[in-house]
């Protein structure tokens, strides 16, 4: 009897759908990438290693403290680079945000990491705009930021509650985060009640189909990982926050794949969506 068979009479379906993850990639000579689709967040993570996987927050800081120390200019997922990449759009909404206010601006980053988009930005603004910029991240990544270096407009914190305690960022930035939620309406609903005039999705990936949940698997040259993610429908994304914020432009995103074609001859791309308070 052949494997398939024998998955089907025997194992549970979690190990039916590793069956086909494992199949696709070995078909597609995929070692990294997304793979799957998922009836439920929990069973993409029951594959998965998580955020918490040893190492990754020790590269990221490795990376970040390179930036710091001017070695590298930049740091994208746990990757330091020696020359800019520019990421036109979001920069460009910063910017305008910041001459509103005077060059003055309050930035809630949400899944912040180390502090990557505030690092790349601020060096492409420069003294033209000061932050006060305050990153929402995992407690081991706060506790790695607090216990390794300290810069005067950056502050990291466990929950938004805390980071907007008697204080409303003018932009909250979500760069490549709320796909990697679980609970990310909630997190969406909280982001809405603080009421900041603008929100961006930077990074974000959309399908040309149903939501998907996914196993994404990094490639080994970053570092061993996987985990879950969600490839949004566009339309439900924007009617999650449409009542409040009125949608006002999309941008590609200036770093992630143009598309990527899942085993079912699904496409992917990746976006940014830019938001303004009614």
């Amino acid at each position: 009897m052949k494997l398939k068979a024998i998955l089907k009479l025997f194992a549970p379906p979690i190990i039916f759908k590793v069956y086909h993850v494992v199949r696709g990639t070995k078909t597609n000579k995929r070692t990294s990438g997304w793979f799957g689709k998922f009836g439920c967040w929990s069973e993409a993570e029951k594959l998965s290693s998580g955020y918490a996987a040893s190492g990754i927050v020790e590269k990221v800081l490795q990376s970040t403290m390179r930036v710091i120390n001017s070695d590298a200019v930049f740091e994208r997922d746990s990757v330091a680079f020696s020359t800019m990449e520019y990421n036109w759009p979001t920069l460009s909404i910063l910017a305008i945000a910041a001459l509103k206010k005077n060059g003055k601006l309050n930035v809630l980053d949400f899944g912040g990491s180390l502090g990557s988009s505030y690092f790349q930005f601020k060096r492409c603004l420069g003294t033209q705009s000061n932050f006060d910029w305050r990153i929402v991240e995992q407690p081991h990544f706060v506790d790695a930021a607090n216990n390794s270096f300290s810069v005067e407009e950056l502050s990291f914190h466990t929950g938004i509650t805390g980071a907007c305690y008697r204080w409303v960022p003018d932009i909250v930035l979500l760069s490549s985060v709320i796909p990697y939620l679980d609970n990310w309406e909630e997190i969406l609903d909280d982001i809405v009640g603080i009421g900041a005039p603008y929100i961006v999705f930077d990074r974000t990936p959309f399908i040309n189909d149903s939501t998907r949940i996914t196993l994404q698997v990094v490639p080994k040259e970053i570092y061993e990982a996987s985990y879950p993610c969600r490839f949004f429908n566009k339309i439900e994304l924007i009617k999650k926050i449409e009542d409040k914020y009125k949608f006002v432009v999309e941008f590609e995103s200036y770093c992630d794949p143009h598309h990527y074609i899942f085993e079912d001859g699904k496409v992917g791309t990746w976006s940014g969506l830019y938001f303004e308070m009614r």
